[in-house]
């Protein structure tokens, strides 16, 4: 079982009755877990077809009862639907979005506490692995409202192409750093920030874990 999300639901005090709204559940596994930790619903919507259909077999495998797996797009759906859950799940997939502060302040109008796993943007660690630095466009400066947004622009590249890839549905997208995210969760609202699992050696990029609530 994953780690971050023991470590999140021991933070949030567990998952017991909760509503909640899972982003790209890949394989299943998460809402395996948030199923057996004692929530009282789960959906779970995914983008990718071939990730669309492990879940499927996984709930049907596991014999989940409480998960319901939507395929489509999450960030259409959270721009659509004005439901509002206990708790939004969104484990690997803050970095693929186009514009990340944007799903950030779409998780915070539909709930008060969220779990966030993602990579993030650090100018020092990327530069020093090129087959981390090659993907990255110089990096930027940009004002939300109070809040001045750090990060860079990467580009999935040759990546999009091989038949397993999980990523994001765009050929590119933006890593924000992680004092961005951080004071983006703020302006949302949210004031309750704690942050674990922090991988600044990942060979992937950069990474870390955050539950924040309101």
């Amino acid at each position: 079982m994953d780690p971050r999300l023991r470590w999140a639901e021991r933070v949030l005090g567990g998952f017991r009755h909760m509503r909640v709204l899972e982003l790209g559940p890949l394989e299943g596994m998460h809402s395996y877990m948030l199923e057996h930790g004692g929530a009282r619903e789960i959906l779970a919507i995914e983008a990718h077809p071939r990730a669309f259909l492990r879940c499927l077999c996984v709930k049907e495998m596991l014999g989940l009862q409480r998960v319901r797996f939507g395929f489509g797009d999450f960030r259409s759906y959270l721009e659509e639907n004005p439901e509002r859950y206990s708790l939004i799940v969104a484990s690997g997939v803050l970095y693929h979005q186009r514009d990340p502060w944007r799903l950030l302040e779409l998780m915070g109008l539909r709930s008060d506490r969220i779990f966030l796993w993602t990579h993030y943007y650090d100018h020092a660690r990327i530069r020093e692995q090129a087959h981390l630095r090659q993907r990255f466009q110089p990096p930027f400066r940009r004002r939300f409202g109070d809040v001045l947004v750090e990060g860079a622009v990467q580009s999935y590249g040759e990546a999009l192409q091989i038949p397993g890839f999980c990523g994001g549905t765009a050929a590119q997208s933006v890593w924000l750093t992680r004092r961005s995210i951080v004071a983006l969760l703020w302006s949302y609202g949210f004031r309750k920030i704690r942050s674990g699992y922090h991988e600044a050696d990942h060979p992937n990029g950069p990474a870390l874990a955050i539950v924040a609530g309101k």
